[in-house]
């Protein structure tokens, strides 16, 4: 574990967007398994602990300030992809939040926003705003992939201090 946590220091702080009808077990793996090598991650089961004042707030804050894992599932994508979208208002508004993030980000190069793609997602069925991101394979049942995930947000947050 001290292996984990000397790679992982200066790792940019993450927050999980994912929708709860379809990915909460994948996102609960993510979360899991990036603590597990000393990455910070908030996601939305962490609200009973925190007991911000204002949920859309936080959420605002989490997601303009952190890198964010995107797990991408079907609904995910529906929500994305349409502002027609009448189900799942929550993950909508995380979505909408997402897509000004690379949007206000301009460029593909080192942009604060990972797709997570879990077994059985087409890549192809991805909306062009996320196909355009590198993209995070992860194995929710063998936890395969994290290592390139930590990888990912060590350089986010390598890159954040030299910016600084």
């Amino acid at each position: 574990m001290s292996d984990a946590l000397e790679i992982t220091t200066g790792a940019m702080p993450a927050f999980v967007s994912y929708s709860n009808s379809d990915g909460g077990f994948v996102a609960s793996a993510v979360v899991d398994a990036m603590h597990a090598c000393g990455v910070d991650v908030l996601w939305d089961g962490d609200l009973e602990r925190i007991l911000p004042l204002s949920i859309p707030a936080w959420i605002e804050t989490s997601i303009r300030d952190r890198a964010v894992l995107v797990i991408v599932t079907e609904d995910y994508v529906k929500a994305l992809s349409t502002n027609d979208c009448t189900d799942h208002l929550g993950v909508r508004y995380e979505a909408g939040l997402v897509r000004q993030k690379i949007y206000d980000h301009g460029g593909a190069s080192r942009c604060p926003v990972l797709p997570v793609v879990p077994p059985g997602m087409a890549v192809n069925s991805l909306p062009w705003v996320l196909r355009q991101r590198v993209l995070h394979t992860f194995d929710p049942l063998t936890r395969g992939g994290v290592e390139q995930l930590v990888r990912s947000v060590v350089a986010l947050g390598q890159g954040q201090e030299r910016s600084a």
